[in-house]
């Protein structure tokens, strides 16, 4: 049975006021002008329904008004927060490879910005968000603020060393012993057991 077609010329749905019915094949379209002046083509089920009611400002307004609401979109945690969705949501972003692009996600709770300033509180100062297991995505058990220093302990190219007893990453026996990291590095490149690429002195260059 063909479908009949319901006139909706001439009447409102929510800022939107139907001028006429669009030309085309397929589901009823219609042409419309928004409260705001801007005109655009909406679907017939759509604004009958209610799940269209203007040309889109009134979803950009409420998104708008809750960033308002909390009045940090200028904030450094706010600044983290967006951040993160970008690495994990957007193709575009420089950094999507790392993350989107393996399989990182943010979970459902965090992608409110007033939900992951409740469960992660405000950046402290000199910190950065970590997620402590770098195979899971950005939810409140997997992640915590550091310094810069401890994410860098924690991403995947730091390789870790056990030597008597005590486990630490490269970069921390370095410090620990006041050896450079290069020189850990280049001594297990090259095969030294760890014992001797940790204990065994860095020789000195002998002015001539």
């Amino acid at each position: 049975m063909p479908q009949v077609l319901i006139d909706i010329a001439d009447q409102r749905f929510g800022r939107l006021r139907i001028v006429k019915r669009h030309e085309c094949k397929g589901p009823s379209k219609w042409d419309a002008i928004c409260d705001c002046g801007k005109e655009c083509i909406v679907g017939g089920h759509s604004v009958r329904e209610g799940r269209t009611k203007s040309c889109g400002c009134l979803h950009r307004e409420s998104i708008g008004n809750r960033a308002r609401k909390h009045g940090m979109t200028r904030s450094n945690t706010y600044m983290v927060w967006s951040s993160m969705k970008a690495r994990c949501l957007n193709e575009k972003s420089q950094y999507y490879r790392l993350y989107g692009g393996k399989g990182i996600r943010v979970c459902e709770r965090w992608m409110s910005f007033e939900n992951f300033l409740e469960d992660m509180g405000i950046q402290p100062n000199g910190m950065q968000i970590d997620r402590i297991d770098g195979n899971k995505g950005y939810e409140l058990s997997n992640c915590r603020w550091v310094t810069p220093v401890q994410q860098g302990n924690n991403t995947s190219r730091n390789r870790r060393l056990t030597h008597n007893g005590k486990t630490m990453t490269i970069a921390e026996w370095g410090r620990h012993l006041g050896f450079s990291r290069k020189l850990i590095w280049d001594r297990i490149d090259a095969g030294w057991p760890v014992h001797d690429a940790l204990t065994r002195p860095a020789k000195k260059s002998v002015a001539v």
